[in-house]
Parts: structure tokens; C-alpha cells; sequence
């Protein structure tokens, strides 16, 4: 599978020509939807959570969703809905294999929770006794736009009104089914230019390039930064609860960029690829995210 779209373009069976990521998106777009088809929640293994009319009435939600995607007509919105895709599948695979620690479990949302709240996939950060057990649900972007985004966030926490995963389940010894309330959520993403990148290897079926692509530590980074503003917001609005979950996270991403302190001293120190910082302050989504995060709850 992962070599496949070689076949599309013999140019592409010439391993020292450069490959032209912008003919990676459609095949990609074919495997993330098959990898996301194996590997995220479906709303169909709940019959016996929810009632009949419930369940009925979100998957007609789904369907209707899905044709309007299907039938969108102008080309970039067709381009951006498949690149959402990839870089979601993306994720769930690497987040479960390389990109975050051996505690960590990914699982594609359910396409109710992903047109309904944005939420692409959900890790469980897990420990042997349990007590560290935590679900955050990530909202995957490539797009510098994030001031909305950030935005929605601040103003769900001030109204009382946050984030649901309805379709949820795990496997024993943390066994559970049914709905999570007050999800914490947060971004992360990269521009375009990274993503196709990514997508090359992934395609490619190069997992040592992936385990050591510097895009985890975009994200680590942009999740990181991006928590002391919702934690902040949570304690002003007198929502302790939530500021406990957000610590939880933080909490697990610091011990997990802990763990990649040495791959992470190697990828910074390099000199035949920028290093992990130089990307950070050149990717627009990077850039983007922590300006609006100030700006944002500077209000």
C-alpha cells in the first residue's frame, strides 16, 4: 500500500527524482481515509449505549455531513477537506507509534465528535495504576487561521458550554463506553509545505524518517505553550475542574518531551537540516498559533 502511488507517475519510480508532493494528495487522501476507516470510533458500536432514535438521528447527521463534503464544488475547499484528512491520519498513527510516549493511545474521533466539535482524534495517557488516565482531544490544522479556533475555546470555557466527545470507548484494565464531558482540547498543526513533507514519508513507508521527523516537537511545542492560557481562563471562570484536567495534560506532555530530550537535542544541534527551532519561526502555523494565543486572552 504505502508505495502504491509510485505507480501513478512513472517519474516517481526514479528514486533520485524529486517527487512532486502536490501528486501525493489525492493517493494520500485514498490511504488516510482507509487507515482512518481501521482505526478511529464508529458511532455504530454503540447500539447498546445510546437509544435507537439518538443513534439513528447522529448518523443521519454523518451522512448528510458526508455528502456535503463530497459534493463540494469549489477546488480548494476540496483540497483543504483532504489534506485535514491526511494530516489527521497522520497523527493518529504516528501519536500512537513514535510522537508521543509508550503511555500514550491514540484513536481517530468518530465523524459525529469530528463534524460536530472539529475533533480529529483523542490520546489516553495511561499508567499501570490508572491514576494518570487522561483523554485529550486534539483538533489537527494546517491552516495559519487559528485566532477562531483559539477564540471558540476561550469563549466555550467562559459559557460553561465545553467540548463532548459523545462516542467514546476503551479497552480494559481502563475499560469505558459512553460520552466524555468537559474534553480538554487543544491544537496543533503545521503549514502545508510540512504536512506534503510528512505525507511523503508516510506514504513512502519511511518510519525511521518519521520517528525522527521534527514535526512532533511542533506539536508537543504548540500543545505546551498553548495550555497556561486555558488553564488561566479555567481558574478565572471559576471552573477549577477544568484547570485540573489541563495540568493533567500538561503534565504528560512535559514527561513525554522529557523522554525525547535527547532526539530533540540531536535534531537542534543538526547543520544539514534547519533545526527545530529555525522551523518553528519560519512554519505560519506555528507562528500564528501563539500570537493569537496572546492576543486572544489578552482581551
Amino acid at each position: 500500500m504505502p508505495r502504491d502511488f509510485l505507480k501513478l507517475d512513472p517519474e516517481f519510480k526514479k528514486a533520485e527524482k524529486r517527487i512532486d508532493r502536490e501528486k501525493l494528495i489525492v493517493p494520500a487522501f485514498e490511504r488516510a481515509k482507509a487507515f482512518l476507516a481501521g482505526h478511529s470510533i464508529k458511532e455504530t458500536d454503540f447500539e447498546d449505549t445510546y437509544d435507537a432514535g439518538s443513534l439513528k438521528s447522529d448518523l443521519e447527521y454523518v451522512q448528510k455531513m458526508d455528502k456535503t463534503i463530497a459534493s463540494e464544488s469549489d477546488p480548494q475547499n476540496r483540497e483543504n477537506s483532504m489534506l485535514s484528512t491526511i494530516f489527521n491520519a497522520i497523527a493518529v498513527d504516528q501519536f500512537g507509534k513514535n510522537w508521543m510516549s509508550p503511555n500514550a493511545y491514540t484513536i481517530g474521533a468518530s465523524k459525529h465528535d469530528l463534524y460536530q466539535n472539529g475533533i480529529g482524534n483523542i490520546t489516553e495517557f495511561r499508567k499501570n495504576t490508572g491514576t494518570s488516565y487522561m483523554a485529550t482531544a486534539v483538533r489537527m490544522t494546517f491552516s495559519p487561521n487559528t485566532r477562531k479556533k483559539i477564540l471558540e475555546i476561550k469563549e466555550r470555557i467562559q459559557n460553561n458550554n465545553f467540548y463532548e466527545v459523545k462516542y467514546f470507548k476503551t479497552d480494559p484494565p481502563f475499560e469505558f463506553k459512553g460520552k466524555l464531558e468537559n474534553v480538554p482540547i487543544v491544537l496543533a498543526g503545521c503549514d502545508k509545505d510540512m504536512l506534503l513533507e510528512v505525507a511523503e514519508l508516510w506514504m513512502l513507508g519511511k518510519t525511521k524518517d518519521l520517528e525522527k521527523h521534527p514535526l512532533q516537537f511542533l506539536i508537543l511545542d504548540q500543545i505546551y505553550k498553548q495550555i497556561p492560557y486555558y488553564i488561566r481562563e479555567s481558574l478565572s471562570n471559576k471552573r477549577n475542574d477544568l484547570a485540573l484536567k489541563y495540568k493533567a495534560v500538561l503534565n504528560n506532555i512535559h514527561e513525554v518531551m522529557k523522554q525525547k530530550s535527547d532526539l530533540r537535542h540531536s535534531l537542534e544541534t543538526q547543520t544539514i537540516s534547519p533545526s527545530v527551532s529555525q522551523l518553528e519561526n519560519k512554519d505560519r502555523v506555528s507562528v500564528s498559533l501563539q500570537l493569537d494565543l496572546e492576543e486572544v486572552f489578552s482581551e
